[in-house]
């Protein structure tokens, strides 16, 4: 069905200026005397709001109308109140310019309607709002009561000060009987007391989340809000110092630093929002022994403290950094160029003549986790990545011998990364037959951690990342207010116990002047035009294109890389060129994503979504001003090709660094550091290449070439990128064979021209599909590279049953690359396309969504084929 006629077109107004722009009309229609030519005009104004605005427009407006009682006379209320009763999902009142009387603008509007305010499910008053809106607390308990009735996330930041904490104890008393179901609850600020918290930890049972932020406890305090069996989190930033120096002795407060290291994991600190895990100190456990707190319930709670930026943690032999902003990053980027360049050239000399290590190699399989709400047919990412790491982990911080997998971080809050626990190679071909079933038990480790409404799955991109409600927890952006200033992508959704993720996310936007412009070209359908003109990203974005404003819309997308260890540097050198022109070819056969932001888009692939999410550059270096400050104008995003740096390319050529290499890590080091922990500014150059690392790895690419770290195990190394996730684990397996195969194919191979027989004559060039690249072509006596791998085979000794697989595995490989068998980009498009509630718009609805993604989890199980 084509979209209604009758909705005013508001393309070019974003959210903020359809707020205005409504809010304006109100007043002048507040001034007419006509009650039914007013209501009629409210009717048709917001028949003229876009439905994607609706509920954030409902939230930022009602705001607005309580905080400014000049809006509209009281009268008028009642002719809204209905439409905010349906659509209002969020009160929050922050620290603003009331009126001192607010409170009867907001008690006239809630009267105004006969029925409560039943969406709203968060109530959020900051600061001293409650006391400029003359609300005493039983006056507040009693309108939460009366209005907001299905509360489940109350923030009441600061009681009012002149509280003390007996009216701060019957405020407490009356929220537990009219709002007992409050699940969040904040009261950062408060005079709380030891029955207070007594009431708190008996009494609100389905809360699982506190925070009481400088707050004054005390051991019986804390001990008494432990017998909440639900709860999960409490964060008690600075409040608490004194009860942990009295339960655990060797901590020092003052230097930030844990005096003694031990054992078995069971809490989470978090130091200044980065989290370490903390375990069975004696006098932790002896601190809760004697409060008669069971291990599974001490194993629930996150205690958070704030003890400083920097220190050092010997609980799990980590340390905590303070990563500087990017003003302080770009005074560095000198010194980062200099120190990391001399790091590079020492680190060569010593290791250049390295030789005989194995051949081996690993996978990195990136997964979402999605949390699938099966009544009402929806399907969210789900931000639990910590939680499931910090099991995940358990193994290896234990030092755990022969893991089977190791689990680290990713961008995204809902996103695991799973490595083998070894690396596979030791030249046994046999090791093939490990890939897969390796894979199967990663997967199944995090599945086993799940809830039966939880998947892990291995797709590129989720389909409405970005889009309203497509996290779990429902978390809404903040774009005024939050590192990535986005419309569209929370904070929240960045994986929040690594500092650096959300530093680059800050950073990449400062260095850049403003906020990452990803634009998609969208897929154009019958009706599509109408519906992308009231799309919030419009007027920002370009014509015809699906915008998208933050890193995480890159970042927070799934892959599959491979990285493969050489005997020496020259195999290394040989590895990267011969997989570099294979890159984009192993791109388009592993292709899977052809959605972004909720919509479909012309492109198959992830590589223009990533690239531009990390797009740091100014615009001096965009070309779109003169250059002044900035060195170079370059064409390119850190994802892709750039120019180099003639100067640190003359310092290379001068430390006998041959012309090639020196191109290679001269063209890296155009980058300034985006990224710069404080403890890591002065350095060793001659044992430590931290500031080489920090521009290597912050320049994303296909191909990376890596150099031995300071672990003598490890060798030099290639970094393959470019291909996609697939949905199965037999997918991955295959693609991870074809490309180790490959290389050692390359490696028995190292020359080959299709007109080998005229030596002299010039190397031939001719344009090849990707069916005739893999599986040869008779026109030009090309065997394809399918062809090459078995005859590699053919020379090997291999087993039987290894044999068998990779056979499996390379005829999946043919067929693909032959289209017999269709990439996950053109399943994922067909399936949107050929689905009931697709209305030939471009847009994947949430049903389309839940269809789609339970779709593919079937396939991920076996369940279905494609």
């Amino acid at each position: 069905m084509p979209p209604n006629k009758s909705v005013l077109s508001l393309s070019d107004l974003s959210l903020q200026w359809i707020v205005i722009f409504v809010h304006e009309t109100l007043q002048r229609l507040s001034k007419s005397n006509n009650a039914e030519n007013q209501k009629n005009a409210v009717d048709d104004l917001f028949q003229t709001i876009p439905c994607s605005f609706y509920s954030n427009f409902v939230d930022v407006l009602f705001t607005k109308i309580i905080r400014e009682k000049s809006v509209l006379p009281c009268k008028y209320y009642n002719y809204i109140s209905g439409i905010f009763n349906r659509h209002l999902r969020e009160l929050s009142l922050s620290d603003c310019n009331l009126f001192q009387d607010s409170s009867s603008v907001l008690e006239e509007f809630l009267t105004s309607s006969n029925q409560p305010v039943s969406n709203c499910k968060s109530l959020k008053i900051y600061k001293n709002v409650m006391a400029l809106l003359d609300f005493d607390p039983l006056k507040l308990t009693h309108t939460l009561s009366s209005y907001f009735p299905n509360i489940s996330v109350m923030i009441v930041q600061g009681l009012p000060s002149e509280l003390d904490r007996w009216e701060v104890l019957n405020f407490i008393k009356k929220l537990v009987a009219n709002s007992p179901f409050i699940q969040c609850l904040d009261l950062s600020g408060s005079n709380i007391d030891d029955k207070t918290c007594e009431i708190i930890g008996s009494s609100l049972n389905a809360l699982h989340t506190l925070q009481l932020n400088n707050c004054l406890l005390t051991s019986a305090g804390v001990s008494n809000l432990l017998k909440n069996k639900n709860l999960v989190r409490l964060d008690c930033l600075r409040g608490i110092e004194n009860l942990v120096r009295m339960v655990i002795t060797s901590s020092d407060f003052k230097n930030q630093v844990i005096q003694r290291g031990i054992y078995d994991i069971t809490k989470i600190l978090i130091f200044s929002n980065i989290p370490l895990h903390i375990v069975n100190h004696p006098n932790y456990v002896k601190f809760f022994k004697k409060r008669k707190t069971e291990a599974h319930d001490r194993n629930k709670i996150v205690l958070k403290f704030a003890i400083g930026t920097s220190g050092y943690c010997k609980f799990c032999y980590r340390r905590i950094l303070k990563i500087f902003c990017e003003y302080e990053t770009k005074k560095l980027a000198d010194h980062v160029h200099e120190h990391g360049i001399t790091q590079f050239i020492n680190s060569y000399e010593k290791l250049k003549h390295r030789h005989g290590d194995d051949l081996k190699w690993g996978d990195e399989v990136e997964y979402f986790i999605i949390k699938f709400k099966h009544s009402s047919q929806e399907a969210r990412v789900c931000l639990k990545a910590m939680e499931l790491l910090s099991i995940l982990q358990k193994p290896k911080i234990r030092g755990d011998k022969d893991l089977n997998s190791i689990w680290v971080p990713e961008y995204a809050a809902y996103m695991v990364e799973g490595t083998p626990g070894v690396p596979y190679g030791g030249g046994s071909i046999s090791q093939f037959n490990r890939i897969e079933a390796n894979m199967k038990m990663r997967r199944n480790e995090v599945r086993a951690l799940l809830e039966d409404d939880e998947s892990i799955l291995s797709i590129t991109n989720f389909p409405r990342l970005g889009c309203s409600k497509f996290t779990y927890p429902e978390i809404f952006p903040l774009p005024e207010s939050e590192i990535t200033r986005s419309l569209f992508w929370p904070d929240a959704a960045i994986y929040p116990s690594h500092p650096r993720f959300k530093t680059l996310s800050r950073n990449i936007r400062e260095r850049r002047g403003e906020k990452v412009a990803i634009d998609l070209p969208i897929f154009k359908d019958k009706y599509t035009e109408e519906v992308l003109k009231n799309d919030p990203g419009y007027i920002d974005g370009k014509e015809g294109h699906v915008h998208c404003d933050a890193m995480g819309f890159g970042m927070g997308m799934c892959c599959l890389q491979v990285t493969f260890q050489a005997t020496n540097v020259d195999e290394a050198r040989i590895l990267y060129d011969q997989l570099a022109p294979l890159c984009p070819i192993l791109l388009a056969l592993t292709a899977a994503t052809p959605t972004c932001r909720g919509y479909l888009v012309d492109r198959d692939c992830r590589w223009d979504t990533i690239s531009a999410s990390v797009d740091c550059r100014t615009q001096e270096e965009r070309g779109l001003l003169p250059l002044s400050t900035d060195k170079f104008v370059i064409p390119k995003s850190r994802y892709d090709s750039i120019i180099y740096d003639k100067d640190i390319y003359e310092k290379l050529i001068d430390n006998q660094i041959d012309t090639l290499l020196a191109k290679h890590i001269s063209h890296l080091f155009i980058r300034d550091p985006i990224s710069v922990f404080s403890e890591k500014v002065h350095q060793d150059d001659n044992k430590e290449t931290d500031h080489f690392e920090n521009i290597q790895s912050t320049n994303w690419q296909t191909m990376r070439f890596k150099i031995p770290p300071v672990d003598p195990k490890i060798g030099w190394r290639v970094e393959f990128r470019p291909c996609e996730i697939q949905f199965t684990d037999f997918e991955n397996s295959s693609i991870v064979c074809f490309v180790v195969l490959l290389t050692r194919t390359i490696l028995t191979k190292v020359y080959f021209r299709i007109n080998i027989a005229d030596s002299d004559a010039p190397p031939e060039i001719e344009e090849l599909t990707i069916h005739e690249i893999f599986n040869g072509t008779s026109e030009f006596e090309f065997p394809g590279l399918i062809s090459l791998i078995k005859s590699y085979l053919s020379n090997q000794n291999v087993e039987t049953d290894t044999m068998c697989t990779l056979c499996n595995y390379l005829h999946f490989i043919e067929r693909r690359a032959s289209t017999e068998l269709i990439t996950n980009a053109k399943f994922i498009r067909e399936f949107i396309l050929d689905h009931p509630d697709y209305k030939q718009d471009s847009v994947i609805s949430e049903r389309i969504n839940y269809d789609l993604l339970i779709e593919i989890d079937k396939i991920t199980d076996g369940v279905l084929k494609k």
